[in-house]
């Protein structure tokens, strides 16, 4: 009976260790607030949210949409290029990780149609990017949808970045373990990158 027992156990333990993680993340933006938004689930069970308040770091801003497209591009632009950075690391770690879900929509204008134009594409050409980066980095399991509007009577931003995904639990308490590992070697890459710079 013990035996049984014992059997039992770690065959629910196996079924956990291979069961997947499913990350879900939302990101909005627009002039009054600016979030991210993470819930964490296993077996369908909830285990984590988190709601980032990002608001601080546009406080600065005017309401001119013009400077509100020009913060958003200019944001994304340096994501980028930091992860551009650390592009070999990021392989190690993103390999295992699956893309389950990724939509990101974008309305916005500057009031005038010639500058909400060139700003539109602009900001295309940046989610163009971002999905093919996302597209050669992890295993998709969906197509993303990216969709951007454009409003040429009103001055205003908006973006919704809504994604999720998933990896086996035993490879994200593998890479968890190895978590100080990689940011200190991410750390390390972008010092030196800033210092080669100045």
């Amino acid at each position: 009976m013990l035996l049984i027992i014992l059997l039992v156990i770690i065959l629910f333990l196996w079924l956990i260790f291979l069961s997947h993680v499913y990350i879900s993340m939302q990101y909005i933006y627009d002039q009054t607030k600016q979030y991210v938004t993470v819930s964490v689930f296993i077996l369908r069970i909830r285990l984590y949210k988190k709601y980032y308040d990002l608001s601080n770091i546009n406080e600065k801003s005017n309401t001119s949409s013009e400077t509100d497209l020009n913060f958003f591009s200019g944001r994304i632009k340096s994501y980028h290029q930091k992860l551009q950075k650390v592009d070999q690391l990021l392989n190690t770690v993103l390999k295992p990780i699956c893309l389950r879900h990724f939509t990101w929509s974008t309305v916005g204008g500057t009031g005038d149609a010639a500058l909400t134009g060139i700003m539109i594409g602009g900001i295309w050409t940046i989610k163009n990017t971002v999905s093919l980066y996302l597209i050669n980095k992890l295993q998709l399991k969906c197509k993303p949808i990216i969709h951007v509007e454009p409003n040429f009577q009103h001055r205003f931003l908006y973006t919704n970045l809504d994604c999720m995904l998933s990896m086996r639990l035993g490879k994200a308490m593998y890479v968890f373990t190895k978590r100080k590992k990689y940011l200190q070697l991410m750390k390390e890459a972008l010092q030196a990158d800033k210092g080669g710079n100045e």
